[in-house]
């Protein structure tokens, strides 16, 4: 009987290890997105959806203005319409120019989306409409000829987070991402900061922007 008892006891205290078996350590989640919008054709904007990350491509809706030096050359007409972009979007980005759905954009002077606590109230600016300003068909760019959209919409507070720096030769301008944080207003009125890291691809390609952003729950 105290045989039976002792190998027992082993045979219990055996099997306890395996019943206190730790838990499995959550992972941890982030409410933080990262995306990369090829933006790579001076045709096009990207339409993107922030929420699921979709992105469409299509040409520029606006009439196209063809300079050479200070001179008026031709003009092709609209193509297209909004109607054609077929899709929920809270931002477009054609190069480096950025535009919004509606939204306007606050800057908050930080650098970092976690030092982002207090949302701002006021400050938004919406878009506004330039004219013969952004790069559409470089074709004969070496002909001195340009064409230009004849109007288009950009919110100036996310363009302008992309710093612009001309160095007189080729390429004329560098590309480099200033790392602001900014907020959009959406038109529904939800909040999105926004930074954008990097303004070319993995291999040193332009035309690409990356950003990071959080909604506001």
């Amino acid at each position: 009987m105290k045989l039976k008892y002792v190998l027992g006891v082993i045979c219990l205290a055996a099997l306890l290890p395996a019943c206190k078996k730790p838990k499995d350590t959550p992972v941890p989640q982030t409410k933080t997105k990262t995306i990369t919008v090829k933006a790579v054709n001076y045709n096009n904007w990207t339409y993107v959806n922030l929420e699921t990350g979709e992105m469409k491509s299509l040409r520029d809706f606006s009439a196209w203005n063809y300079w050479k030096e200070d001179s008026l050359v031709s003009t092709a007409p609209a193509q297209g319409s909004e109607t054609d972009i077929n899709m929920d979007w809270h931002i477009a980005v054609h190069r480096y120019d950025i535009r919004t759905n509606s939204g306007g954009v606050a800057a908050t002077g930080l650098t970092d989306l976690k030092q982002l606590t207090e949302w701002p109230t006021d400050g938004y600016k919406a878009d506004i409409i330039v004219s013969d300003s952004l790069y559409m068909d470089l074709t004969h760019m070496m002909d001195g000829e340009i064409g230009y959209a004849e109007k288009a919409s950009i919110n100036t507070v996310l363009s302008n987070s992309i710093i612009r720096t001309p160095t007189h030769s080729m390429p004329p301008t560098i590309y480099s991402a200033s790392k602001e944080v900014c907020v959009l207003k959406c038109k529904d009125n939800k909040l999105v900061k926004i930074q954008i890291t990097d303004t070319y691809s993995d291999t040193g390609a332009s035309g690409y922007v990356t950003l990071s952003y959080e909604w506001k729950e």
